[in-house]
């Protein structure tokens, strides 16, 4: 799995988009190589290539990404790769499919565990108010003990809630 992870950031753009393609269906295949791609540092790369790849790099990558981001223990690694506002970015692609997989990938971001769909949502507006301190910090509270509220904050924060409803109306 290094070897492949480490083609990821290649100069090669063929080989970049390669390594997307074999790893994304890779992480298909088995929800251990999900841990094993976290490990060997294989979400950074595919992070950068979310956001600097060619428009079919950056669709495998958004693949990818979705599939590392199944298993909760990848989520807040992906977080923290930057990967919601590259996935975020990724909404209005003109590549067709792009948008729906980078769509797939925020919403597995958005969980707070693997056997819940539809646990949460954006946060309380109130965390936006930055004229009210205390606001803020009942919205917080708000949110609980939930591991996927901070990761649902940075997409709202993003745009990404509003860019989701933008395809929804389209």
């Amino acid at each position: 799995m290094q070897p492949l992870c480490a083609m990821l950031s290649s100069e090669d753009v063929h080989a970049q988009e390669l390594a997307a393609v074999v790893t994304s269906r890779l992480l298909k295949a088995t929800s251990t190589v999900s841990l094993t791609v976290a490990e060997v540092g294989g979400i950074v790369p595919l992070v950068r290539l979310l956001r600097d790849g060619s428009p079919a790099g950056q669709q495998q990558a958004a693949y990818a990404i979705a599939e590392v981001s199944l298993t909760p223990q990848n989520r807040d690694l992906v977080a923290d790769a930057g990967g919601i506002d590259a996935l975020v970015a990724l909404l209005t692609s003109s590549v067709v499919g792009t948008p729906e997989t980078a769509a797939r990938a925020i919403s597995y971001l958005a969980r707070d565990a693997y056997d819940t769909p539809d646990d949460g949502g954006a946060p309380p507006d109130a965390i936006n108010d930055n004229d009210n301190p205390q606001a803020q910090q009942e919205a917080k509270a708000a949110m609980g003990d939930k591991p996927g509220a901070a990761r649902r904050h940075l997409i709202h924060k993003a745009g990404g809630v509003k860019r989701l409803i933008g395809m929804l109306q389209s």
